[in-house]
């Protein structure tokens, strides 16, 4: 019983280690939602989605030509996210809670953007002006 508790700890431990270490997040909406749409769902009358519909479709024609996985999410991820796509899509959602330029930056960096400051906030002030 003791060394199976000591494994289990030493599991978790590392699990925990691997989680802080790695930087890619796949959010269940990004798969779910596309799948869902895959199968002939429609957004906003059979999926309740707090998104707009844009992300969503990109992603289901992308997951329709290769396929349904987080392999292929994270090269999404790494083939689609520009500053202005990123402002594009989230950034209305953080305005609206009344999060700074600065701290939207900071949520794109967690989420493992590499943006610089100068392009990202070039990207919000042509949002901003309707661009």
């Amino acid at each position: 019983m003791r060394k199976a508790k000591f494994f289990l700890v030493a599991i978790l431990l590392l699990h925990v280690i691997f989680l802080l270490n790695l930087k890619f997040t796949a959010w269940p909406e990004m798969l779910f939602w596309p799948y869902l749409m895959l199968k002939g769902w429609l957004p906003y009358r059979d999926i309740a989605i707090a998104h707009t519909p844009v992300l969503l479709a990109d992603l289901t024609i992308f997951f329709k030509i290769f396929g349904l996985g987080l392999l292929q999410l994270k090269i999404y991820k790494k083939t689609h996210v520009t500053p202005s796509a990123w402002v594009r899509v989230k950034y209305p959602h953080f305005a609206n809670l009344g999060l700074t330029d600065a701290q939207v930056l900071k949520v794109a960096r967690a989420e493992g953007c590499d943006f610089e400051e100068e392009s990202f906030l070039r990207a919000v002030r042509k949002f901003r002006s309707g661009g």
